[in-house]
């Protein structure tokens, strides 16, 4: 396809921009869509890993009860306790670091 006039032109034409169309622009930079349901539970497909997933989804669970949300529920539960235990011993090495560099820094004054 070459960049002629006649190309160019048919371009602007088809995307409303010149001459300016406002209800073809209107149709190209808007979707519809369908507003979620909010008690479908595929909204929920991912295991929640924050606090306030685990929140949502507990609440979604007070409502509809399922034991594929409890699942989903646990299974985040337990891989934020294993995040939390490593940030722990994480947090814990690196007071020991600086603990030594201190005691490092005061042998060399």
């Amino acid at each position: 396809m070459a960049f002629t006039k006649s190309n160019i032109e048919s371009a602007f034409t088809a995307t409303g921009i010149f001459p300016y169309n406002p209800e073809i622009v209107q149709t190209k930079i808007t979707r519809s869509t369908t507003p979620p349901n909010k008690h479908d539970l595929t909204l929920t497909s991912k295991t929640p890993l924050s606090g306030h997933a685990i929140r949502k989804a507990a609440h979604m669970l007070r409502e509809h009860p399922s034991n594929e949300l409890l699942n989903r529920i646990l299974r985040g539960s337990e891989r934020i306790a294993a995040m939390h235990e490593c940030a722990q011993h994480e947090i814990r090495g690196l007071i020991e670091a600086i603990a030594l560099e201190k005691k490092k820094q005061i042998k060399g004054k």
